[in-house]
C-alpha cells in the first residue's frame, strides 16, 4: 500500500509538472475554448436571468418621418446632423452610432467637412453601409474604399463559417467622414435575430452593432474571438461574451427599454424646461448614442442590439490558485482510489471527472464564474488508470476468488 501511494504521488506530480508546462506554453488554450464552449451552450438563460429592464449604456436619437417638415431635407442631411451633435456635444458620448448611410450629393454635400469637424472629438464614431445578396455594379474606388477601410474578423473558431453571406455592398459613406469612423453593416433583424457578422466568402465583416460594442468596452481586435456552431460567441477578451446563435446573429430581447430622443427636441435649443432636463438626464455621460430614423426599422434594431449586448453580465474567470486547490483535492481523492477494488477504483475515478465538470457547470450558471478544469481532471484520469492497472494485492486475490466462483 505504501510503495502503491508513493508511485501515485509520483505520479500525480509529474501529470501536474506536465500540466504547467504545456499550459504555459499554451497548449491547453484551444481545450479551454472547447470548455467555455460546453459551458456557454449549456447556461444560455444565465446571461438574460438578471438582464436589466432599461438600457443604461444607449440612447437612441430619432429622426421621425411626421417631423421631416422641419428638417432641411428628408432623411435628414448634413445640417440636421450638424445641429443635433452640437446639442450633444457637452454630453461628451463614449460612442456615437450612425445606422443609416452617410452620403449626400448636390449643395448637401458641401456640409459633410462640417459635420466631421464635429465628429472629431467624439472617442468612437461608427457608420453603416448596406450590403445585398445581389451583385452591385459599383465602380473601382467604391471597391477599394470597401477593401480598405471596411475591418475584418481575423478569422473564426468552431463550426466553420455559417454567417450570412452576401454579394456586394452599397451606400458607402462618403469618404470626405473616413478619418473619423469606423463602418459596419446594418441590415434588420430575421425572425427576431439580428446578424452581428457577415461574410462575404473572404472575410468576416462586424456589423453596426458589433462595431459599437467593441468600441464601447475598448477592445482591441487582438482580444476579440468570434465562435460559431455550439456555443457561439463573440467574446471580448474574456470578461465580457455575447452568446449568438450558430449562425454568429444575436436574439432580441424585446422586453429591453432602451431611451429614445426626438432629434427634433434635441436640435432645439435648452429652454431649461422640463423636457431639456429630459432630454439631458437621458443623454447622461460617456453613453453610446445612435441616430437611427423612424421609417428605417434596422436602425432601431441595431440600437437595441447593442443595448442589450452591454446589459449582458460579466464573466469572471477565476484565478490560478482556484485551479490549483482543484487539482489538491482532485489529489487527496486520488489517494482515497487506493483503497478500492480494480473495478470501483474505475467507477470512482468516472464519477470523479463528472463531478469536476458538473461543479464548473453549476459555479457557472449561478454567477457566470469559470475555470479551466484541465489540473483537476489530469490528475483524476492518472490516478484512475494508475489504481485500475496497478490495484491492491489483497484486491487482486479477491477478484481472482470471485472469478472462480463463477
Amino acid at each position: 500500500m505504501k510503495l502503491r501511494a508513493i508511485l501515485l504521488t509520483v505520479l500525480l506530480g509529474g501529470a501536474l509538472t506536465y500540466f504547467q508546462y504545456e499550459n504555459a506554453r499554451g497548449r491547453f488554450h484551444e481545450a479551454e475554448q472547447w470548455f467555455l464552449d460546453f459551458l456557454v451552450a449549456n447556461a444560455r438563460d444565465t446571461f438574460t436571468r438578471n438582464q436589466p429592464a432599461h438600457s443604461d449604456d444607449v440612447v437612441i436619437v430619432e429622426f421621425r418621418e411626421e417631423d421631416k417638415a422641419e428638417f432641411s431635407a428628408w432623411p435628414p442631411a448634413p445640417l440636421d446632423y450638424i445641429l443635433a451633435l452640437k446639442q450633444l456635444a457637452p454630453h461628451e458620448p463614449e460612442v456615437v452610432v450612425f445606422t443609416t448611410p452617410m452620403k449626400w450629393s448636390g449643395e448637401q454635400s458641401q456640409f459633410v467637412k462640417a459635420l466631421r469637424e464635429l465628429l472629431v472629438p467624439v472617442p468612437s464614431v461608427v457608420f453603416a453601409f448596406d450590403i445585398s445578396m445581389e451583385t452591385n455594379k459599383s465602380n473601382a474606388d467604391e471597391a477599394d474604399f470597401f477593401a480598405s477601410n471596411v475591418p475584418s474578423f481575423g478569422g473564426s473558431e468552431g463550426g466553420g463559417n455559417p454567417a450570412q453571406h452576401f454579394a456586394s455592398v452599397s451606400a458607402l459613406p462618403d469618404k470626405a467622414l473616413l478619418p473619423a469612423a469606423h463602418f459596419g453593416f446594418s441590415v434588420a433583424p430575421v425572425n427576431g435575430a439580428l446578424p452581428m457578422v457577415a461574410t462575404d466568402g473572404k472575410r468576416l465583416v462586424p456589423s453596426v452593432t458589433a462595431q459599437a460594442l467593441t468600441l464601447f468596452r475598448h477592445a482591441p481586435y487582438s482580444e476579440q474571438r468570434l465562435r460559431f456552431g455550439n456555443g457561439a460567441r463573440l467574446s471580448l477578451g474574456e470578461r465580457f461574451i455575447v452568446p449568438l446563435d450558430e449562425s454568429g446573429a444575436l436574439h432580441l430581447n424585446e422586453k429591453l427599454d432602451v431611451p429614445k430622443i426626438n432629434a427634433l427636441e434635441l436640435m432645439t435649443p435648452d429652454l431649461g424646461d422640463e423636457t431639456g432636463k429630459q432630454i439631458s438626464d437621458l443623454l447622461g455621460k460617456q453613453k453610446a448614442v445612435v441616430f437611427t430614423i423612424s421609417s428605417t426599422p434596422a436602425g432601431s434594431a441595431q440600437a437595441r442590439a447593442l443595448a442589450q449586448a452591454l446589459s449582458l453580465p460579466e464573466v469572471r474567470r477565476l484565478s490560478g490558485g482556484v485551479v490549483w486547490c482543484s487539482a489538491g483535492a482532485a489529489c487527496l481523492l486520488g489517494f482515497l482510489q487506493l483503497r478500492r477494488r480494480r473495478f470501483g477504483a474505475l467507477v470512482f475515478g468516472f464519477a470523479l471527472i463528472v463531478g469536476v465538470l458538473l461543479v464548473s457547470l453549476l459555479v457557472f450558471q449561478s454567477a457566470l464564474l469559470w475555470w479551466p478544469p484541465f489540473a483537476a481532471l489530469s490528475v483524476a484520469v492518472t490516478s484512475t488508470v494508475f489504481c485500475f492497472l496497478f490495484p491492491n494485492s489483497v484486491n487482486i486475490k479477491n477478484d481472482a476468488a470471485s472469478l472462480a466462483d463463477l
